[in-house]
């Protein structure tokens, strides 16, 4: 199916799996070693952080991200190449948190950053305002889910700031 999305144009894929979503960088290797196409692999954090991960200050996360994009991620030499952030009803403490690293480790590698979050409560707006507030250029940003709000001064007033509009 991935060589047929080739043939049909697709180059590259992202995967968006993070590391709490069992991201697993061999695996990831042994496919796009199967398929023509080039898959580019995901740094960061989803939601519902484990006790372990919710302890880590934003300077640890941030060296965390930047190792994945620059070293290598899970015990591998294989690099991820875009950040990965989520946000859902709200930008709670932890994910603030993982936004000011996602946006500290975009300036310092230039990844691009995807976004998970609930159109419907316009929480790409408050994710824009830090990544913003932290350096991020928003043309290196995708506000994910966008296509969940019919509110079209929500989408308009995103794009305008220069941000990307991921619709799934």
């Amino acid at each position: 199916v991935l060589n047929e999305g080739y043939g049909a144009g697709v180059r590259p894929i992202v995967d968006a799996t993070t590391l709490d979503l069992g991201r697993d960088m061999t695996i990831l290797r042994d496919v796009a070693d199967r398929v023509d196409l080039q898959i580019l692999a995901s740094t960061g954090h989803w939601l519902m952080p484990s006790p372990t991960l919710a302890a880590r200050t934003a300077v640890q996360l941030t060296e965390q991200f930047i190792q994945d994009l620059t070293v290598g991620a899970d015990g591998t030499n294989l690099k991820a190449a875009v950040i990965k952030v989520a946000s859902e009803d709200e930008v709670v403490p932890f994910e603030e948190r993982v936004l000011v690293a996602a946006a500290h480790a975009s300036r310092v590698t230039g990844a691009s950053i995807l976004t998970h979050s609930a159109a419907r409560r316009r929480i790409g707006e408050q994710q824009a305002a830090i990544l913003e507030r932290e350096g991020v250029d928003p043309s290196r940003v995708v506000i994910g889910h966008s296509d969940d709000s019919p509110e079209f001064d929500y989408l308009d007033g995103l794009a305008r700031r220069g941000y990307g509009l991921g619709m799934d």
